[in-house]
């Protein structure tokens, strides 16, 4: 299995804007859990604003192997979402890693 993580920190400093803005992004990646072979499932969740230099919002998805993600990462549905997510975000950090769960 494969987790990809990525962390966004969103480009408006308004908090309503940015809760609409988190729920769009779910709401454009959950469905490709559907969508995508592979694509075991997947999280968004936006941080607790507790600490001070976290992201906003954090993608959490497994797969069932690296040809899955690559397959993922080049859907028609996950490339229209990633472009609505860029136009939201000011940064960007992702990981992906071997896991047992």
């Amino acid at each position: 299995m494969i987790k990809h993580i990525v962390a966004w920190t969103l480009k408006t400093e308004d908090a309503a804007e940015r809760q609409a803005q988190i729920a769009d992004i779910a709401a454009r990646l959950s469905p490709l859990v559907d969508l995508v072979e592979g694509l075991a499932w997947l999280e968004v969740h936006a941080d607790l604003h507790e600490t001070e230099g976290n992201s906003d919002v954090v993608l959490v998805s497994l797969f069932e192997s690296r040809d899955a993600l690559q397959a993922y990462q080049v859907h028609p549905e996950h490339e229209a979402a990633a472009a609505v997510i860029r136009g939201y975000a000011a940064s960007r950090a992702a990981i992906d890693f071997e896991s047992e769960h």
